[in-house]
């Protein structure tokens, strides 16, 4: 049996990213989605988190819409308050004498880490054991951070395989960096793939930009280790020991994902300065061009899946087919053994 990978789910027992933290006042909620679920993610008087279901239970309109009233939500079609807890707490037109209808909403875990919000979509009981993903080393003078947040519409595996498979730089060869690539090395396991890269930069803009920002400027050829981590079910890339970019992954549905993307520079001394140039220059020249071409690759790949499901494909990267095994073994049970890298799926 072939399996259309476009069609895997996503496993909800991990932290996914809602919003930047910075984005959510006090007094103020917002609407996520993660895999068709709706959620209403919000801050309370006093600067507590809460994350419930975006739905109320009388006529099913999101909360989102309504308004904080201290550590409660109010709903903006008939009053309907619930407290963090998801329980109904009161209703304005409610007889006091009379007992409330003994109704109430799922609330998910929520906790603020390395600039972001996130919530545990899953089963509230392994939301204490499982880590949300440390950011800490980076998170601190000797770098400095922009982010790069992004929307693709398209499955999230498609995204999960192009950011670990570099051989596309062909795509980007107008604004990529480095002039060869080659693969050395590769490690998974039951949760990650990790893959090392050599990346070999000469000349051109991107390449002068790039090889400023690592401090090897005046060198006619620069040789670095691309190392390629997905850590399930989000990514990060470092080049050497100078460049990080953490990828966290939001899947709204499976034809739109949210990516929060910060890329992480280590710079002292003189190099600090580059950070404004950077911005101003590396991120919209070359950065955000390989965004654009990375979503229209994506509703490429997504057209193909979606019009040729059953057509074969003949994968040569062993990165992509380690993390294709990953996301099907997620995604099926465990007694589901997937055979890849044949150009077919085939289920034994």
């Amino acid at each position: 049996m072939r399996v259309n990978l476009s069609k895997t789910n996503v496993h909800p027992d991990y932290w996914y990213p809602a919003v930047r933290d910075s984005q959510l006042a006090r007094g103020q909620c917002v609407s996520v989605v993660f895999n068709g679920q709706r959620i209403v993610l919000y801050r309370d008087s006093s600067g507590a988190l809460h994350a419930m279901e975006n739905s109320c239970a009388h006529r099913r309109v999101a909360l989102h819409t309504g308004e904080v009233k201290n550590c409660n939500l109010v709903c903006s079609y008939h009053g309907w308050e619930y407290g963090s807890d998801g329980r109904l707490a009161s209703i304005p037109y409610w007889p006091a004498d009379k007992k409330l209808p003994n109704v109430g909403l799922r609330t998910y875990p929520t906790q603020s880490r390395g600039g972001l919000i996130w919530i545990f979509p899953g089963d509230p009981e392994c939301a204490t054991v499982v880590p949300i993903p440390d950011t800490s080393a980076v998170d601190n003078d000797q770098w400095f951070s922009f982010c790069l947040d992004n929307d693709f519409y398209n499955h999230y595996s498609i995204g999960i395989i192009n950011g670990m498979d570099y051989y596309h730089f062909h795509l980007h060869r107008r604004f990529q960096p480095w002039s060869e690539i080659k693969l050395l090395k590769l490690e998974s396991d039951e949760e990650s793939v990790v893959g090392e890269y050599e990346i070999i930069t000469t000349t051109g803009r991107a390449a002068r930009l790039f090889k400023a920002i690592l401090g090897e400027s005046g060198k006619d050829k620069v040789v670095e280790s691309l190392k390629v981590s997905y850590f399930y079910p989000h990514h990060l890339a470092e080049v050497g020991e100078k460049l990080k970019v953490w990828v966290f992954f939001l899947p709204v549905n499976d034809r739109h994902v949210k990516a929060f993307i910060t890329m992480y520079v280590k710079a002292s001394g003189i190099q600090r300065l580059w950070h404004k140039p950077f911005k101003q220059f590396f991120s919209p020249l070359i950065l955000r061009r390989i965004q654009v071409q990375d979503a229209w690759v994506g509703l490429q790949e997504q057209e193909a899946w979606d019009l040729f499901p059953h057509e074969p494909r003949c994968e040569t990267n062993p990165i992509s087919v380690a993390v294709e095994k990953l996301l099907v073994r997620k995604a099926l049970p465990q007694k589901s053994e997937i055979i890849l890298g044949s150009g077919q799926y085939r289920e034994r």
